[in-house]
């Protein structure tokens, strides 16, 4: 009896340990994001350093402190397409043969005859930038593996780890919209953009949050449902949820960021058919089908309305430049587009190495002539360019399994 009582006591204290590496592991988490919001947005990449070191500390504490049993099972469609993308970026960067390179990449051999490298180079064009962007890589397929072992973990509570994400977006939007309509002048007022330099990379936090904010709401009202009855306390909590979305989308509007707000309502439609229909599905014991069309029906009239009230006048202008060409566009996107097609073709397969997309740009570079174009502004455009045809496959598969 007492042999037992002992192995008892030994589980419940691993039991709470292993609790407290998770609460751990989740603060640190927390406080990469953190610092990232407070250092700008991580405008300069040294930035990062922070907050890739944080994570990869909250990593070894998990998988060190952790038995395998009870850890999450692996998925190899969800880890295998994250390690693949490592192993290519990681590829670009491995010293091959002359010959190997001119074979894959005819560009990247050329450029190195032309720098009198005539031995074993690397598919990159600029392999310190690629190394960059490969720890960033790791730290982000790190950090989903880690919210995946938690959100496994925690059942019961697996909003807490998206919590963190959902009050930073809340406490931005309330920045930003106290940016825009308490501290600019009223004629002309200013681009939301919180504590980022950038607006559109401020929006894109939003863009994230605004759909978890609205999938945790509709998940605590249906957890608190009851047949016949309507409790107060989780409508009440679901209601500061909604209430917590309508502040992001006006950040969202006053950020002035087309593509951003633009896929916040397409992302709002989508969770909302889901959330609309299994609310009905929880109530009605299942609902009927048409009852559920129409649901879906009325939230994308929802979303439609939302897309013609909401925005300020100073967005509905900035779509209204997309009518017309080019050079009416002030980031001259369309340019940097255009001139962006024979990267693909000078580096087809392999790609011309992640994180060089500005160094490779230079040579077929006509637009913006007195700016830095270190971006092609479209994330499927310039992975195909980094990371080639390839790369492309990969980076569609992780994302599709994330």
């Amino acid at each position: 009896m007492q042999v037992r009582i002992n192995r008892l006591q030994t589980a419940r204290s691993i039991f709470d340990y292993v609790g407290r590496v998770l609460w751990i592991t989740l603060f640190l988490l927390t406080g990469a994001l953190g610092a990232g919001l407070i250092l700008k947005g991580g405008t300069l990449p040294h930035q990062w350093n922070w907050s890739i070191l944080a994570v990869a500390i909250a990593g070894i504490l998990y998988w060190a402190n952790t038995r395998s049993r009870e850890r999450a099972p692996v998925d190899r469609w969800t880890t295998w397409p994250a390690t693949a993308l490592l192993a290519w970026v990681a590829f670009q960067l491995a010293p091959l043969p002359a010959g190997l390179v001119a074979l894959l990449s005819p560009m990247r051999a050329e450029l190195s005859l032309a720098a009198g490298v005539t031995g074993w180079t690397s598919l990159s064009i600029a392999p310190a930038e690629t190394l960059s962007r490969l720890l960033e890589l790791g730290g982000a397929v790190l950090t989903f593996l880690l919210a995946r072992e938690l959100c496994w973990r925690w059942k019961r509570r697996a909003w807490a780890v998206v919590a963190p994400l959902i009050v930073f977006g809340v406490a931005e939007a309330f920045l930003g919209v106290a940016q825009t309509y308490l501290l600019s002048p009223f004629d002309a007022p200013f681009a939301a953009n919180g504590t980022y330099v950038n607006k559109n990379h401020y929006a894109a936090l939003l863009e994230m949050a605004l759909p978890l904010a609205l999938a945790a709401g509709v998940s605590i009202y249906r957890a608190g449902f009851v047949p016949h009855r309507r409790p107060a306390t989780p409508a009440i909590k679901a209601s500061a949820l909604l209430g917590c979305c309508a502040l992001m989308l006006a950040a969202l509007s006053a950020s002035q960021s087309r593509m951003a707000f633009l896929g916040a309502l397409c992302s709002l439609a989508a969770m909302g058919v889901i959330s609309v229909t299994a609310v009905e599905a929880r109530m009605y014991r299942p609902a009927p089908l048409g009852r559920r069309l129409i649901a879906g029906v009325a939230v994308f009239a929802v979303v439609g309305m939302l897309f013609v009230l909401v925005p300020p006048k100073e967005l509905i202008e900035r779509y209204g430049l997309l009518a017309g060409n080019g050079a009416e566009i002030g980031d001259a996107r369309l340019g940097i587009w255009r001139e962006s097609i024979p990267m693909i073709k000078a580096y087809p397969i392999v790609g011309c190495g992640l994180g060089t997309f500005e160094s490779g740009f230079m040579r077929f570079k006509r637009v913006a002539p007195m700016f830095r174009v270190d971006f092609a502004h479209n994330d499927y455009l310039q992975i195909l360019i980094e990371l080639g045809a390839m790369g492309l496959v990969i980076g569609l598969s992780s994302s599709a399994e994330s």
